[in-house]
């Protein structure tokens, strides 16, 4: 028996754009065979992966991660994880409960963003020149 694409995020409880985002940073397993083109994963590979051990931090945890600070920090990082599609794992208990993410998810999809500026571009006197 072999689970499809569609199987395996039921059973890992992903939307289908938090799987692409996933794949696209190649944090999901690589499938265990191609049918007619389709990738296909046997139940034990994906249950491996959901099962493996991972650290949950909490929304200012990942805040602090980013690099936010102040008073609106867990907001926006908040609508910076929901722009990269990173699945939340739940939630802390109690009333002011945060939410929880699984840290290798959060740093693999931030691994692949593109960064800020023209990395490498030529500089004349600390401006940007024509290459």
């Amino acid at each position: 028996m072999t689970l499809t694409r569609e199987d395996a995020m039921r059973i890992l409880g992903l939307a289908p754009d938090e799987w692409d985002a996933l794949q696209r940073a190649n944090h999901l397993p690589e499938p265990d065979r191609h049918t007619e083109g389709q990738p296909e994963w046997r139940p034990e590979t994906i249950e491996a992966y959901r099962t493996r051990p991972v650290e949950q931090w909490p929304l200012s945890r990942v805040a602090e991660w980013l690099g936010y600070t102040g008073p609106s920090a867990r907001s926006v990082a908040r609508r910076q994880l929901g722009r990269w599609s990173v699945p939340q794992l739940g939630r802390r208990p109690g009333r002011g409960g945060e939410t929880l993410y699984a840290s290798d998810q959060v740093q693999a999809i931030r691994a692949i963003q593109p960064g800020s500026g023209r990395r490498e571009a030529p500089r004349e006197g600390g401006k940007f020149t024509r290459a």
